[in-house]
């Protein structure tokens, strides 16, 4: 065992996926296949389950990725914190995101207004919990439901309506508000997962009734385009959604039952944090306290 081979192993965790960590590693597949198999023997337990062509981290393996990633970030860490003292300025921001992927290019273009040279390394995962429990090498992650996250403070950031999505050519469009129940024989289009997906699941099923889903697509910009051609209803957050709805979407106040979502913001409490991202950090929490 060496420290190639936890990185090696770390990345596979991230990707699972040996074809795409192999391509991000620029490296072999059978060598990286090698080098897993070969730390599993060592360990003598098996880290990954192995699905077709993906792998999923078994629970063993999870516990193990938390710990050697948490290694490997204080090893980074050190390299940082000891270039920073010489003069060497990290200009590098490493951001977990789960929650308001749609703010992130504003957030980013107003940042670079303090700091030009900026630059994010970001990560996304599809499943918000089991995602954060992957994320200890980034010093922020940004989601939103209230996880307390070991190893991070975590500060609300704001609170956000959820609204129906309608077109304007929609009947519904002639009302401003609705009963989540008036939804009930409409077509939906959907998100395959993520929290907003969770959330309509969560409050068709309170109110006594199946959505009805006619479209499910990973694509954001699918789904809007489907509502605005009539074909389709959904439910958004008004404030992380607004800067991709179009002029031919309405979005109407839910009344019965309100629904809301807090977006939250962990923060490393331990470790070297650079003066970029403590600059980051702070600009974040009033770039989403704006937003309320």
């Amino acid at each position: 065992m060496n420290l190639l081979a936890l990185q090696y192993f770390c990345e596979v965790a991230r990707t699972e996926s040996i074809t795409q960590s192999a391509e991000n590693l620029m490296i072999s597949q059978p060598s990286l296949s090698r080098t897993i198999i070969q730390l599993e023997k060592e360990l003598g337990v098996q880290l990954f389950e192995r699905i077709g062509r993906h792998l999923k981290l078994t629970t063993t393996g999870l516990h193990y990725y938390a710990k050697v990633s948490q290694a490997l970030e204080l090893i980074e860490d050190a390299k940082r914190e000891a270039a920073e003292n010489q003069g060497q300025v990290d200009k590098r921001i490493r951001v977990s995101l789960f929650a308001t992927s749609m703010l992130l290019p504003e957030l980013v273009e107003q940042f670079h207004t303090i700091h030009g040279d900026a630059e994010f390394e970001f990560s996304f995962f599809s499943k918000e919990w089991e995602g954060i429990q992957l994320s200890h090498d980034s010093n922020v992650i940004i989601f939103s439901n209230p996880y307390t996250v070991e190893g991070y403070q975590i500060h609300q950031l704001m609170q956000e309506e959820i609204c129906a999505a309608v077109s304007i050519s929609s009947p519904l469009a002639n009302k401003n508000s609705i009963s989540l129940s008036e939804l009930k024989d409409e077509n939906f289009a959907v998100a395959s997962k993520g929290a907003v997906r969770m959330i309509l699941d969560l409050y068709c099923q309170k109110t006594g009734f199946r959505p009805h889903i006619a479209y499910e697509t990973p694509d954001t910009n699918s789904i809007v385009s489907l509502i605005a051609c009539n074909l389709a209803v959904t439910l958004v957050p008004s404030k992380s959604w607004k800067s991709i709805l179009s002029d031919k979407i309405k979005l109407l106040h839910i009344h019965t039952p309100k629904i809301e979502r807090s977006i939250y913001m962990g923060v490393r409490e331990n470790g070297y944090i650079s003066r970029y991202t403590k600059d980051f950090i702070r600009f974040a929490a009033e770039f989403y306290h704006n937003l309320s």
